[in-house]
C-alpha cells in the first residue's frame, strides 16, 4: 500500500544518484575526442590511470590529508573537551565559544533562505513575478496569493 507514495522518490533518486552513477562508470570505459564519438576501450583507462604519476600523487596527498585532519580534529575536540570539563569557572562562556563556529554556519543558512521566501523583499516571489508565474501558481490554487507568503 505505500508503494504508490514512495514511488515518486525512488523515481526521483534513480533519477538524480543511480543515472548519472551508472553513466559514469560507463564513461569509464569509453575514450572521447573533441570531434570524434565516444569509443570503448575497456580496462584501458584504469590502467592509464595505476600508470599516472599526477594520479598516485592525487591519491597519496588525499589519504594524507585525510589522516591528519582526522587525527587534529580528534586530538583537538578531545583537548578542549578535557579543559572544558575541568573548568569551574566560565564554563558555559567557553563552551559557547567552542561551538559557536559550529552554530554560526547553520543560523546563517536559514537567515539566507528566510531572505528567500519573505513574501516582500525575498528574492523567490521577485523571480516568480518577473517570469509572470506568480498568477499561474495562484490560478491552479498552490499559493493562496501573490506575492505568496512561503513561511506564512
Amino acid at each position: 500500500m505505500a508503494l504508490p507514495f514512495v514511488l515518486p522518490l525512488i523515481i526521483l533518486l534513480a533519477g538524480l544518484i543511480a543515472f548519472p552513477v551508472f553513466k559514469s562508470i560507463q564513461l569509464s570505459f569509453t575514450t572521447r575526442q573533441l570531434t570524434d564519438a565516444e569509443h570503448f576501450v575497456g580496462l584501458q583507462n584504469y590502467k592509464d590511470l595505476l600508470h599516472d604519476k599526477f594520479f598516485k600523487d592525487a591519491v597519496t596527498n588525499s589519504v594524507i590529508f585525510t589522516a591528519y585532519s582526522i587525527i587534529f580534529k580528534i586530538t583537538a575536540g578531545l583537548i578542549a573537551a578535557m579543559l572544558l570539563h575541568n573548568l569551574r569557572r566560565g564554563r558555559a562562556v567557553l563552551t559557547a565559544l567552542v561551538l559557536l563556529p559550529w552554530i554560526v554556519p547553520t543560523v546563517v543558512t536559514a537567515l539566507a533562505w528566510r531572505s528567500i521566501y519573505d513574501p516582500l523583499f525575498g528574492g523567490l516571489n521577485t523571480i516568480l513575478l518577473r517570469l509572470h508565474l506568480g498568477p499561474l501558481l495562484a490560478n491552479l490554487h498552490l499559493v493562496d496569493r501573490v506575492p505568496a507568503s512561503w513561511l506564512g
